[in-house]
């Protein structure tokens, strides 16, 4: 990001901060950083939507909600990530069947 800001001649007018917006987005990462490593620093529930970092991640969450077709429900995504697990489930039950099948039939040809 910090390439494009240079990259990009839009920000090459005085009346652009480029200068701030690099410093803020540094400020930015370096709390996402410290958050990684010490977690319990910061127990504030409330998320700072205005953070960059976290608007990227809003969209993101937003997209897969779509795509689950849950933009407009009050589902959340552990729901989600439940539903997919007794998914998963399912289908290894199917394929243990599948297996137990395979082996039955081979016996009967084997015979």
């Amino acid at each position: 990001m910090v390439a494009a800001l240079y990259s990009n001649p839009n920000w090459d007018d005085e009346a652009n901060d480029r200068s701030g917006r690099i410093k803020e987005l540094n400020a930015h990462f370096n709390e996402a950083i410290e958050l990684i490593y010490h977690p319990e620093r910061d127990k504030t529930t409330d998320i700072d939507w205005s953070n960059p970092f976290w608007q990227a991640s809003q969209r993101s969450l937003q997209r897969t909600r779509e795509k689950f077709g849950l933009a407009n429900r009050d589902i959340t995504v552990q729901d989600v990530i439940d539903a997919e697990s007794e998914e998963v489930q399912k289908l290894q039950d199917l394929e243990r069947r599948a297996d137990l099948r395979r082996q039955v039939d081979q016996l009967v040809i084997s015979n």
